[in-house]
């Protein structure tokens, strides 16, 4: 039975008595209905970034929590691995191919712990090649009711809701980027301090998630497009609203410092507010010279998995191709002197989706987009 701790007065004394039974009394009662010290337990339980042999835990925070113990075992089993973190997630590694696992979350508080949390599962990826993930945002609904971000999983249909925003951090958000850093960038039309939209990043590994910049004024507000990544190294995009004239702007985000610059404010002449997304252009070159002075081309594009390299230049050395997520899925070496211009890779084994081949020679490297569709 649990206890009741019930506190009363009479007069100007006060008693304590720890009954089995609640009892009637006068005056004022105090009783702790949770068995734990008010120390609330975990909900919201979810797995991310689910890999053949690792996955990212999650669970919503608890107020007043200064620890979480985090258990898991392969569903079936009678043993539990236990592990303490100080954050409501926890990576782990070293997991079983194609199996499925349950893990469960118990709070630690200053006044006590809580039971633990009922059982949320998750089966890990078929070994010979990690889960195709696709990210996006939705500009509504959530925790919040702000919108959320959320990664889809091609090959076992999972959806994951990854991220929620309280206006705090942004609100209504556009969609995202994945930049060359390996973190997804990306831009919301409301929220943050002044409620005029954020510039943010989300690690797709941790679901952490950090506001960079706050819209306001000048520096443009409520942003209704996304972010670019260009040749430069800078980040690009436009706001609908702010700037000299008030009527939206064109700015540069530099991801290393974390500085942003205004540097166009649209006007009367130029028109005004902005949407959509911008698209870097090299203005000198064609299409077509592009592709016919490429330093190598595939075919046929898109393809089912199997194609062939076209390389200009027979002074080459590795050839290596990774998925969206930089994840490497074939490797070739050539021998010094290799006079073969052509070869041919097979990835019918992966799942459709954008593809990236590097090709390193002397002179340095060069990449290009592969397209598997089926």
């Amino acid at each position: 039975m649990r206890k009741l701790l019930v506190v009363f007065i009479v007069g100007s004394f006060a008693f304590f008595a720890c009954q089995h039974e609640p009892i009637l009394v006068h005056g004022i009662i105090h009783i702790d209905t949770t068995g734990n010290g008010g120390c609330g337990i975990a909900v919201g339980l979810y797995a991310s970034s689910i890999t053949s042999t690792s996955v990212m835990l999650n669970w919503s925070a608890v107020n007043g929590a200064t620890s979480y113990v985090v258990q898991y075992r392969v569903v079936g089993s009678g043993t539990w691995t236990p592990s303490t973190v100080s954050t409501n997630s926890q990576p782990l590694s070293g997991l079983i191919a194609n199996t499925s696992y349950e893990f469960q979350v118990q709070t630690i508080c200053p006044s006590g712990s809580s039971a633990f949390s009922g059982s949320a599962t998750f089966t890990t990826a078929t070994s010979g090649g990690d889960t195709l993930g696709i990210h996006g945002a939705i500009q509504s609904g959530g925790i919040y009711g702000n919108g959320y971000l959320f990664s889809y999983d091609i090959s076992t249909g999972n959806f994951v809701e990854l991220f929620d925003f309280d206006s705090t951090n942004g609100s209504v958000p556009n969609g995202l980027m994945q930049s060359s850093n390996g973190l997804l960038y990306g831009l919301t039309a409301f929220g943050g301090t002044y409620s005029q939209g954020v510039l943010y990043s989300l690690d797709p590994l941790t679901n952490q998630q950090t506001v960079y910049f706050n819209f306001h004024g000048k520096k443009g507000s409520i942003p209704r497009g996304n972010l670019i990544e260009a040749s430069d190294g800078f980040f690009y995009g436009t706001t609908s609203g702010g700037g000299d004239s008030l009527r939206g702007t064109i700015f540069k985000f530099d991801p290393v410092s974390g500085a942003i610059k205004t540097e166009f404010s649209f006007h009367d002449v130029y028109g005004e507010s902005p949407e959509g997304d911008l698209l870097e252009v090299d203005p000198t070159t064609s299409a077509f010279e592009l592709e016919k002075n490429a330093a190598f081309a595939i075919q046929p594009v898109p393809n089912n998995g199997r194609f062939t390299v076209s390389i200009k230049n027979s002074n080459y050395k590795s050839i290596f191709i990774s998925d969206a997520f930089g994840r490497r899925v074939y490797s070739r070496y050539f021998p010094e002197g290799n006079t073969n211009n052509t070869f041919s890779a097979d990835l019918v084994d992966y799942p459709n989706g954008i593809y990236w081949l590097q090709f390193i020679s002397a002179d340095g490297c060069t990449n290009k987009k592969i397209i598997i569709q089926r």
